[in-house]
Formats: structure tokens, C-alpha cells, sequence
């Protein structure tokens, strides 16, 4: 939940695992697990490469933790 409250104040960027295990001092191995179930749920976009990384695939304000 921390990763995608990051991404959703960060709109317009494009985030590296690295980069956010880093912000928040977590496992790496851990978060990319994490940050591709937010991909196959369709709330994140992955993209590979090097200027790859995560970010949201909607609008930030149509993000919402109430199901």
C-alpha cells in the first residue's frame, strides 16, 4: 500500500523496485512480488528496459482501497 500511495503522488514518474524498496527500507525480492500483483489487478503499468520501472495505469484520483 506504501508503493502505490507513492506512485499515486508521483503520477507522471516512472519508479524502479529499487528505488521504492530503497524510500521505504523494505526487501527488494519482497516488493517486485507486491508491485506485479498491482500490475495484474490493472492499478500498475510495468514497463522494462532501462528507463523502465512502475506507475499507475489510471488516474490517482480513481485509486481507491475501499473494495
Amino acid at each position: 500500500m506504501h508503493a502505490l500511495g507513492l506512485l499515486t503522488s508521483r503520477p507522471d514518474d516512472t519508479l524502479t523496485c529499487r528505488a521504492i524498496a530503497t524510500e521505504f527500507r523494505v526487501s527488494e525480492a519482497q516488493l517486485s512480488k507486491v508491485l506485479q500483483r498491482l500490475v495484474k489487478a490493472g492499478l500498475l503499468v510495468s514497463a522494462r528496459g532501462p528507463k523502465g520501472g512502475f506507475s499507475l495505469a489510471c488516474e490517482p484520483a480513481s485509486v481507491s482501497l475501499i473494495v
